[in-house]
């Protein structure tokens, strides 16, 4: 939900990124993740709505997060 942090961590042996999609990082963008690295996300910075994101490493590996209002 808005408001919160989203964690992203790379477990593979390779290097990846967390990029949005749609404007190619400009909304959020992770850089090169190494083994074992982290990137946080703090949805309150996101407009409610859906959200690609891709590996600019590996374009093929893509997914998608949803920022929704915060339930009371």
């Amino acid at each position: 939900s808005k408001g919160s942090v989203i964690q992203w961590t790379n477990n593979d042996e390779v290097m990846h990124t967390v990029t949005s999609s749609l404007d190619f990082g400009e909304t959020f963008d992770s850089s090169i993740l190494n083994a074992g690295e982290r990137f946080l996300l703090d949805s309150g910075k996101l407009d409610i709505g859906s959200y690609e994101y891709m590996c600019i490493v590996h374009p093929w590996m893509v997914a998608s997060i949803v920022i929704e209002e915060p339930v009371e």
